[in-house]
């Protein structure tokens, strides 16, 4: 009886504790997207799409660490740099969720209006700011964007990083750094040319460090942080053959064509990807034909009836995949855990077969 009620007080006072050492550290599950060019010496915008879940805690900052091997173009200051999405649930509207839209416009970094953001989000000497901003709704966002070459440690893993800096959602109406209606961001997507991709095939790892508001303190909190990393793999490729042959049809031989092909990325096959096989009459008339998977070296083969000579060509948009803890390995320190690994997906087309 004795050691029952002893078994039972520790387990009552574990469960304080853990309740207790849960409101300390911030609740985030953040997520983390890249795409862009497939292949190294395509020239393109680089997307960046950060998210987090609808009840997770206010992020206050976000630090994006692009691999070494890209390369940043800064812009003139009043330039545009590039383009937002957004997703921010107005907390003084019940939460309801709004999407945004706007630019980024590069700044001097000595620009005034950034200089409270970056004393109490990112307070270090800035090389580049951009400012983001976001309209939608009836509502008008502004948020600085610092962009900084690495140094130390960091250019270890990364040539630059952007840092951006939110407002917090929870503080009392009037207060300096209190967000406009309240409001929450759970996804920010960014797209710029000024973002330039390797010219080096290869696998390249992006990484972020996410820090949630203290609640209702408007300062960031102290611990809890989170890591969600990308991978971009250089090149996205997919070839395309075609042979005319003969297949049995209603018992008599006929004219047919057997498309084969393999999709990779970074040199390895990719499994379990539908593909769309496009024909015409000529290149330019293409349309769309069938559909095969590949297996799992990346391969696939199609064999399709040939009545006349045509044009054949394949396509494909590789979703993104979430490896989640697969392969993520923390890179800021034992205490900032790493929650989630992507790899990017992209959209390709192969080379252009004739088969008579």
């Amino acid at each position: 009886m004795r050691n029952s009620i002893r078994v039972g007080l520790v387990a009552a006072v574990a469960t304080v504790a853990l309740a207790a050492s849960g409101s300390a550290l911030a609740a985030l599950n953040p997520s983390l997207a890249v795409a862009g060019p497939s292949f190294p010496t395509k020239v393109g915008p680089v997307s960046i799409t950060l998210k987090t879940l609808n009840a997770d805690d206010a992020v206050g900052k976000i630090s994006v660490f692009a691999p070494v091997g890209y390369q940043l173009q800064p812009g003139t200051a009043g330039s545009k740099v590039g383009s937002v999405t957004a997703i921010a649930l107005l907390g003084d509207q019940n939460n309801q969720a709004v999407t945004l839209k706007g630019n980024l416009t590069a700044l001097d970094p000595n620009d005034a209006s950034v200089g409270n953001a970056s004393a109490s989000c990112d307070n270090t000497v800035h090389s580049l700011v951009w400012m983001m901003k976001l309209t939608g709704a009836g509502q008008t966002f502004d948020f600085p964007v610092f962009v900084d070459q690495t140094s130390g440690s960091e250019a270890s893993f990364s040539s630059f990083r952007i840092v951006m800096c939110f407002k917090a959602p929870d503080v009392p109406v009037g207060t300096a750094n209190r967000s406009t209606a309240g409001a929450r961001f759970i996804e920010v997507g960014i797209s710029s040319n000024q973002i330039i991709s390797p010219t080096v095939r290869g696998e390249y790892k992006w990484r972020s460090m996410w820090t949630a508001f203290a609640p209702k303190t408007g300062s960031l909190a102290p611990t809890g942080s989170r890591e969600a990393q990308a991978l971009v793999r250089l090149p996205t490729t997919m070839s395309l053959k075609g042979r005319r042959t003969f297949v049995l049809f209603k018992g008599k031989l006929v004219s047919a064509v057997r498309l084969s092909g393999r999709l990779t990325e970074n040199g390895t096959g990719i499994p379990a990807i539908r593909i769309s096989l496009q024909a015409g009459r000529t290149k330019s008339s293409l349309t769309r034909l069938d559909v095969v998977g590949t297996r799992r070296d990346g391969s696939f083969v199609k064999t399709l009836r040939l009545k006349n000579p045509k044009s054949f060509m394949a396509e494909v948009t590789i979703p993104l995949r979430s490896l989640r803890f697969s392969g993520c390995k923390a890179t800021f320190g034992t205490t900032v855990q790493c929650a989630a690994l992507s790899v990017a997906g992209t959209h390709v087309l192969s080379n252009v077969v004739r088969v008579k």
